[in-house]
C-alpha cells in the first residue's frame, strides 16, 4: 500500500521510472537500504526522496532532522506523503523548519535534564548504611567491654542515625 501510494505519486508529478528503497524486517538499528538511499544521495544519483510518513524513514526526530539537513546540503528535496510536507515548496520549508525547531527544543531539554540530574547526583552517596554521625555522650561501662548511652539517652541518640538504642555503643 504504501510503495503503490509513493508510485501514485510520483507518476501524477511526472517522475518516471522511481528507485525504491526497502527495508525488510528491521529493527531499527540495521537498515541497509537506507544506508544505500544515503550513499546515492552523497554521490548525487539522486535529486528527490519521497516517503510515505516521517517514522518510516528516521527511528527519531534528531536521525530525520539531520538527514534533511544533509539532503538541502546535497541539493535534494524532501517530501512525505502522511505529513503533507514537501520542502520543495515554501509552505512544506515552513512546517519542516517548525519540526527542526521542535527538534531542537527536545535536545536542549534533554540536555538539561542531564545536567541537572548529573548536579543532583554529585552530592549523594552511594546506598549502604546511612553516614556516621558524630556526637557527644556521656556512656556507661556494661561490664563486657562495651560501653552504651546512658538509658536516658539511648533513643535521643540511636534515632537520628537511624538505629535501636540497643545497636549505639562506644
Amino acid at each position: 500500500m504504501q510503495l503503490r501510494e509513493i508510485t501514485d505519486y510520483c507518476g501524477r508529478r511526472g517522475w518516471s521510472n522511481p528507485l525504491t528503497f526497502v527495508d525488510r524486517a528491521s529493527s531499527g538499528k540495521v537498515r541497509p537500504e537506507l544506508e544505500r538511499l544515503k550513499t546515492l544521495c552523497r554521490q548525487r544519483k539522486i535529486d528527490m526522496v519521497v516517503v510515505y510518513r516521517f517514522d518510516r524513514f528516521a527511528r527519531s526526530t534528531r536521525e530525520l532532522v539531520e538527514a534533511v539537513e544533509e539532503f538541502a546540503t546535497l541539493g535534494i528535496q524532501f517530501i512525505s506523503l502522511h505529513e503533507n510536507v514537501d520542502t520543495t515548496c515554501p509552505q512544506g520549508k515552513l512546517v519542516f523548519t517548525i519540526f527542526a525547531a521542535v527538534a531542537e527544543f527536545e535536545r536542549e531539554l534533554i540536555k538539561e535534564r542531564v545536567r541537572s540530574g548529573d548536579r543532583g547526583s554529585q552530592g549523594q552517596r552511594e546506598a549502604g548504611w546511612p553516614p556516621r554521625r558524630r556526637c557527644h555522650v556521656d556512656f556507661q561501662s556494661q561490664g563486657n567491654g562495651c560501653q552504651r548511652p546512658l538509658p536516658a539517652l539511648g533513643r535521643k541518640v540511636a534515632w537520628p542515625f537511624g538505629r535501636h538504642s540497643t545497636q549505639i555503643c562506644r
